[in-house]
């Protein structure tokens, strides 16, 4: 990669792994090992204090992981009927937490290795100097509001003032330190150092080095516009293999759950709409950008109508469980990671894309943007997928497009409508306008007889 700045020296914070998962070959702690390797970043520096924290957090991470699967695998009755079976045993022993952390904290070491970390000792601190801090309240021990009231546990604080206070001892020695912290407190306490620059984020520390290539970024962020429908396609595709989870629910403090309890439901639509949050990387091979990605998840949900049902009291169960739908519309958003090829600085193709989603799709209060009963009365839905040229499938209900019903005949089995439709819309992933227009028919009251209806495209030009 061509240096257009000198190489840097920087410093980083616990957050800074605890914020990227610590996956050390993946999206953010992955470039910033890049840029060491290529140069940009000629010192990376870490406190000791800061690397017995992050070992840590992934012990503490492994025995949280074991006891949650041994509270969902091995208390269930049905564990019972099947752990004689093969090495399903075994499962037990397998799950050690300690062998679990040794091997994340392996994993870390090997990743400090790798970026040729410059690990500080924090010997030689005056704890005079660090326990004056303390009482008079100077940051890391700054006294600090949480909902209107004073949180004095600033005792948490001292691991992370003597690392601050080490870091103090040397940052004079280099022309200029950027520091990556998401933590206040280290950048008011590095606020009087003229040769600080402070980050709150690694990305930010990546935009301010990806600026300095204002011709290539240009050029990714522009192909990346003229591709966009071919890269939300992509990640509508990913997001359709999801397993997916609906709650209709919510529970007070009290236990007390108000909402749908949904029986079943449909996945109808994904929407994917993309945008570059930061371009990370550009290298003499390649690209990296940061692209944030909101869909929107139209669903149709099932329930049993209660209110509805008559109640035999001598079987103790419904006669009839009447059949209510309920169409929502739910909101998610996720971070992707697009590496584009470039040859002569010129960006020629994307070669990888690693998308971020949760690994099972969880739908309820904290996701839904809109909710609607159906009713349910005579033919109230009849879906058609349709296919944009860019790509783009979704499903539409024609019955929601309903701009007049008539009359057509009287049979034997009663009356048959015609319910003409006018859906007028355009392709979300390429802006392509489209028209549905037609007769769907119905007959007998309450069955779908016949479809007559078209889908006609605007012109590409």
């Amino acid at each position: 990669m061509t240096k257009a700045i000198e190489p840097l020296t920087v410093i980083v914070d616990t957050n800074v792994f605890d914020e990227a998962n610590y996956l050390f070959e993946g999206m953010d702690l992955g470039i910033l090992k890049q840029y060491v390797s290529d140069g940009v970043i000629g010192e990376l520096i870490i406190s000791d204090i800061m690397v017995r924290e992050c070992k840590r957090h992934l012990k503490e991470g492994a025995e949280e992981l074991v006891e949650k699967f041994n509270d969902k695998i091995f208390v269930n009755r049905l564990w019972t009927r099947v752990e004689r079976i093969g090495k399903l045993g075994d499962m037990r022993q397998m799950l050690d937490k300690k062998a679990i952390a040794y091997e994340l904290i392996k994993s870390f070491n090997k990743y400090l290795e790798d970026v040729h970390a410059k690990i500080i000792d924090s010997k030689g601190v005056e704890l005079e100097d660090i326990l004056a801090d303390y009482f008079a309240a100077v940051p890391p021990f700054k006294v600090k509001k949480v909902k209107d009231k004073i949180d004095e546990h600033k005792k948490h604080e001292f691991p992370d003032a003597i690392a601050i206070a080490k870091l103090k001892q040397i940052i004079n020695k280099y022309d200029e330190v950027s520091v990556v912290s998401s933590d206040d407190d280290w950048k008011d306490a590095f606020a009087n150092y003229g040769n600080v620059k402070f980050y709150k984020s690694l990305k930010d520390l990546f935009a301010t080095i990806t600026a300095e290539h204002k011709v290539t970024t240009a050029l990714g962020l522009k192909y990346f516009e003229e591709n966009k429908a071919e890269f939300n396609n992509y990640i509508e595709d990913i997001l359709m293999t999801r397993p997916v989870y609906v709650n209709g629910q919510t529970c007070d403090r009290h236990g007390v759950c108000e909402g749908y309890d949904y029986d079943d439901f449909d996945i109808l639509n994904f929407v994917v709409c993309s945008k570059v949050s930061n371009v990370d990387y550009i290298g003499a091979e390649e690209l990296i950008m940061t692209v944030n990605v909101r869909a929107e998840v139209e669903i149709e949900c099932s329930y049993f109508d209660d209110e509805n049902s008559v109640w035999d009291s001598e079987d103790k169960e419904y006669y009839y469980e009447a059949r209510g739908l309920v169409k929502e519309i739910h909101k998610i958003e996720f971070p992707v990671e697009v590496v584009y090829k470039v040859e002569n600085e010129r960006v020629i193709k994307r070669i990888r894309t690693n998308p971020y989603p949760p690994r099972k799709l969880t739908l309820d209060e904290d996701t839904l943007v809109s909710r609607r009963p159906v009713d349910t009365h005579g033919l109230y839905s009849h879906k058609n997928q349709y296919k944009c040229d860019c790509g783009h499938r979704f499903i539409v209900d024609l019955m929601d497009y309903v701009d007049e019903t008539t009359q057509t005949s009287d049979s034997g089995m009663g009356a048959e409508f015609a319910h003409s439709i006018l859906c007028e819309d355009e392709c979300p992933h390429c802006g392509r306008k489209y028209k549905i227009s037609g007769e769907i028919y119905e007959y007998p009251i309450g069955a779908f007889n016949a479809d007559e209806t078209k889908i006609e495209w605007e012109d590409k030009e």
